[in-house]
Parts: structure tokens; sequence; C-alpha cells
């Protein structure tokens, strides 16, 4: 009896002792040692006992916002749902905080700031306005150089092609940015033009390419308007609207192409389509290279629902560039031509992580994972009559647009206008942005000009030997 009265007496003393050290804890406010930054992890200074190892996983994307994914494995975690649940919270809290914090900048770039295109690219064609105002703050985008002394005007834009240190102002600005704009290929314009871009050392302040290592992120398109096209046209039931598109197919494969021959990628991807019909393809081979083949829409028509009828019953189509390796070089042939009206793209040019960074998993087919021509084929077939395995390339398009590679991000006109505003926040979906921008605020604008030092190295210098050489 003695013994049992003692025990119950040491297990009260025991209770209030963890009680006060439990207490003395929260007032001190403890942290767990755990591999990652204490920021992600406030409600567990509680729970040091209950972690025995962490992990934390980041994933950026976008286009105008920023949202980050972290995801946490707890092992040994006895209230595990809880704490995931809490840093669910923690998670989304911090999404609404830099939401909160865009949103304010974006209404505070009132002001109306001109950029103005020194150029049309190739004398004729457009560069694509999508400036948006809550989106992108207040600028207007023009072709008219007479407003290059408005005090207004505080970006300009030169295509690779037409621009010339000769052809420039003759007095120029310390308080507008130069920009020297490409959506081609080194290839392009290295070997195939003759641009060594030597003279134009220290000249530009931005760059703004395709690449996504660009000061101005421009690609042919995103991966998320598409995504977001596809949710406003589409009935609530994505799932049966899939299904109809892929009754809708009556035709294995389609390639439209112009360039023949130009470049060294232009003449490999047209031996490598004759390989392809060789091997039992069914290919059906348009544009300027067959003038046998009957003829398509211009590419001024390609927006009409005529075209999207064209593309529809189509399988695959065969988006091969004509650069072979050089960092992400991926245009229309991929985006518009495959992923908007719903085919299924066979891709071949860039290196597949640059395919895999701007779409989701199972988008596409990558040629060079295959042995050879016949091996690719086989595989084409094999899906051509497995309707449930090719359904698996088009379930993307049930996503939301949320999910898709750099949700968020701001490209183009858009993401130069935010920079004019000062508002630099998507910077951060380069991995490398606090090494390349130390002294770029995200708010703010930097103390220093921006100067692009060597325009050569920067956009030759960083290739592989097999995108180009000797430049």
């Amino acid at each position: 009896m003695a013994w049992s009265h003692a025990m119950r007496i040491m297990t009260f003393a025991f209770a209030v002792y963890v009680m006060f050290v439990s207490l003395f804890c929260f007032s001190q406010n403890l942290t767990p040692n755990i591999i990652a930054p204490k920021k992600f992890y406030p409600q567990l200074k509680l729970f040091p006992f209950l972690i025995k190892q962490s992990k934390i996983s980041q994933q950026a994307s976008g286009l105008n916002g920023i949202q980050t994914t972290h995801q946490i494995f707890i092992e040994n975690a006895t209230s595990s749902n809880f704490i995931k649940s809490k840093i669910s919270d923690q998670t989304n809290d911090d999404k609404v905080v830099e939401e909160s914090r865009l949103k304010a900048a974006l209404e505070k770039a009132t002001k109306r700031y001109d950029i103005i295109a020194w150029d049309a690219p190739f004398g004729s064609k457009r560069i694509p306005n999508n400036i948006i105002t809550s989106k992108c703050g207040n600028c207007q985008f023009s072709y008219d150089r007479s407003k290059i002394n408005d005090p207004s005007t505080k970006a300009v834009i030169f295509h690779f092609n037409e621009a010339r240190i000769s052809r420039m102002p003759k007095q120029r600005r310390t308080d507008q940015y130069y920009i020297w704009f490409s959506w081609e290929s080194p290839v392009a314009v290295g070997k195939f033009r003759g641009f060594t871009l030597k003279e134009f050392d220290d000249v530009f302040n931005l760059t703004m390419t395709y690449r996504r290592d660009s000061d101005v992120y421009f690609p042919y398109q995103t991966i998320e308007k598409i995504s977001q096209r596809i949710h406003s046209q589409s009935s609530e039931n994505l799932q049966h609207d899939l299904d109809e598109l892929i009754k809708s197919k009556r035709k294995v494969a389609l390639w439209i192409v112009q360039n023949c021959g130009s470049t060294p990628g232009a003449r490999a991807r047209m031996k490598y389509s004759e390989q392809l019909v060789k091997a039992g393809l069914d290919l059906d081979r348009r544009g300027g290279c067959f003038p046998n083949a009957p003829k398509v829409l211009p590419k001024n028509k390609r927006t009409t629902p005529s075209w999207d009828n064209f593309l529809r019953p189509y399988k695959f189509y065969m988006a091969f560039e004509n650069a072979f390796s050089c960092n992400d070089y991926i245009t229309e042939k991929f985006f518009q031509n495959s992923l908007t009206h719903g085919l299924v793209p066979v891709v071949l040019g860039a290196k597949k992580s640059d395919y895999e960074a701007v779409s989701l998993n199972h988008s596409f087919i990558y040629a060079d994972d295959f042995e050879n021509a016949e091996k690719l084929v086989e595989y084409l077939r094999y899906l051509d009559g497995n309707d449930t395995a090719y359904r698996e390339y088009l379930a993307w398009r049930t996503h939301d647009p949320e999910e898709m590679p750099y949700h968020g991000r701001a490209v183009g006109l858009c993401q130069l206008c935010r920079i004019l505003h000062g508002i630099n926040i998507d910077n951060k979906y380069d991995e490398n942005f606090k090494e390349k921008y130390p002294e770029i605020p995200l708010y703010g604008h930097p103390k220093k000009p921006r100067i692009v030092h060597s325009l050569r190295n920067w956009f030759y210098g960083n290739e592989e030997k097999k995108c180009i050489s000797n430049y």
C-alpha cells in the first residue's frame, strides 16, 4: 500500500514537471534542429520530440503571381496529420502575404510608362502585347519612334535582326532601358544571319528572349495560358471534354514545315521525317517543303476555328525545331500547333529537361528517348491503337491552371512593365536569382544601372557545341 501510494505521488510529480517544462519551452520559443529555414516551421516549436527526419521540396512556377509548394515528409510523428495541416496552412499564409504585397505594388504602379519597339521584327511582324494594367502595371506599347524623347518613354526594344549601333537613337537617355529581343535560336542569329554581337558590349540593359534565364522571359507561349483557355472554353466536365476530344481523332500524325534546309537542324529533321515515313508512320506532311501536298492556312489565319478544326483530328504533331540542343528553344510548334489544339507533340530540338521545365509530365514524347525512328514509330502505332495509353498524354488538360509550371510568372511585355515600376518579383523564378541579381530588390529599383556587359557571351557562350560552334 505504501509503495502504491508512493508511486501515485511520483507519477503526479512527474506530470507536474512535464507540464512545467512544456510551459517553459513555449515561453522561450524553443525550436527543433531541422533541415529547413525556421520560417517554414513555426508550428513545430513545441514538438521537437516528434521529428525524426524532415525534408523540404520547393517548386516554383508560372504567370502573374507567386506560388511555392512545400512538401514535408515527417516520420515517427504521432501527431503528423496535425503538423502537416499546420505546415499547409503556413504555406498558404506565405502565399497570401506574397500575393498581397504584389497586389499592393501593382495598385501603386499607376504612372504611365511607354515602351516602344524601335523596329518591327523583320520589318512587319508584331511583338505580342500581353500588358494588363491590373497584373503588370500601367504601360503602353507602340512602334512610335516619335515618342523616344517623351519623359514617359522608359524602355526601347531592339529586335536582333534590325539592331545596329548606327541606327540607334543619336542621343541616349540615362533613364531609359535598352532591351535586346530575339525569338530566334543562336543558330539562326549567328550562323544563318551572321550576327556576332561583338559590337553590343555594355550597350543593352536587359535581354528579352525565350530563354528562362533572360532578364525578361518571353516564351512563345506558356502552358498555364493554354490551360486557362481550355478551362474557359470547356464544359464543367473536363473528363467528358477529353473523351470527346479523343473521339474526334481520326488521323495519326501531322507535320507542317517551311524551312527545308537553311540550318543543320532543318536538314536533320527533314531526313528524320523520311525515316519515320519509311518505318511506316502515317505522317501527313504539309507546308512549303512539300509543294505537292494540300495547302494549309497562312500563319495570320491560324487563330481561327477553321485552323482548330484542321488540327484537332490528328493525334500527334511533329514539333521538330530547326536547331538542336539550344537552351530553351521551344517554339509555337510545341505550344500552339500541339498543346493548344489537343495534339500530343513529338519533340525534337531542345534538351528534354527544357521541355520538362515548361510542361507537365507525360504531355509530350521525346524522340531522342528512342533508339531509332523505327522504335519511335512502333510506339506511336501502339498509342494509336490504345486509347487508354494515349489518353494519358492528354490528361494534363484536366488539371487546373494553378498546377502548371511557372504558375504566376509574368512574362514578355508584362514582366518588362513590372520592371519599369520597380516590381522584380519574377526574378524569383530563376533558381540562381540571388547570385544573378544580388543588388536588385524584389520591390524597388536597383541602385546601380543594369548592364549586359557581353551579349555575345550570354547568348552564345552557354550553349552546347551541338547547338552552335565558332560563336
